[in-house]
């Protein structure tokens, strides 16, 4: 299958979605616990505003980065593939969503807490602490749909089929969802610069 030049640069995209979640985890920090009270959590995020709005903002690049790497992946992908294509580009939806609407949350409770407004930051922690749940499940489709891609199409190493296989699996089991919110963003990475050192097809050969 040919691969397009835009396709092959939209491709390392993937590298830059895990660069910027990186970041945004490095500048976010730890996040309080569920039960931690109101005050705690003011004193936990005085003078931190500038840093985790920083955070928040970064996230929206990153979601577009996550897109654009899904679409080119997409084209990259025979039309025999048919539905975990499909698959692919709604968990990378319902991923890249979550992922903003925790960014949202983040940025509301840090913004609670540094107006000392107890009970909304501590409403806005226990909405953060629960904010896992869509982004395993999103991790965990976009997983499942591009492990099995690779293996019906080959376009990727077939062991790395199986690793984003078995992890999607595995993060949509509750306790395993970690899992996915770690290696998602990484498979992406991996992924992205494999695809952009694909060798093209050459062109058919035309016969006078």
């Amino acid at each position: 299958m040919d691969t397009s030049r835009s396709d092959r640069w939209l491709a390392l995209l993937g590298p830059l979605f895990l660069v910027l979640m990186v970041v945004v985890m490095a500048l976010s920090g730890s996040t309080p616990g569920e039960n931690w009270s109101g005050q705690r959590i003011i004193t936990h995020y005085h003078g931190k505003v500038g840093v985790n709005l920083a955070a928040a903002f970064l996230v929206g690049p990153a979601v577009v980065a996550l897109l654009l790497f899904v679409s080119a992946f997409r084209l990259q992908l025979s039309r025999e593939v048919g539905a975990p294509r499909k698959l692919v580009q709604y968990g990378a939806v319902v991923y890249g969503v979550a992922l903003l609407m925790t960014a949202v949350v983040s940025l509301a409770e840090v913004s609670a807490a540094d107006d000392k407004q107890a009970g909304a930051a501590q409403a806005m922690n226990y909405l953060n602490n629960a904010g896992w749940i869509p982004i395993v499940i999103g991790a965990g489709a976009l997983l499942i749909g591009a492990g099995w891609s690779v293996l019906r199409s080959g376009i990727l190493p077939s062991w790395l089929g199986w690793i984003s296989l078995v992890v999607g699996v595995i993060s949509l089991l509750g306790p395993g969802g970690f899992v996915g919110f770690f290696v998602a963003p990484i498979w992406v990475a991996v992924a992205g610069v494999m695809l952009y050192m694909r060798p093209e097809a050459a062109p058919p050969t035309v016969i006078a």
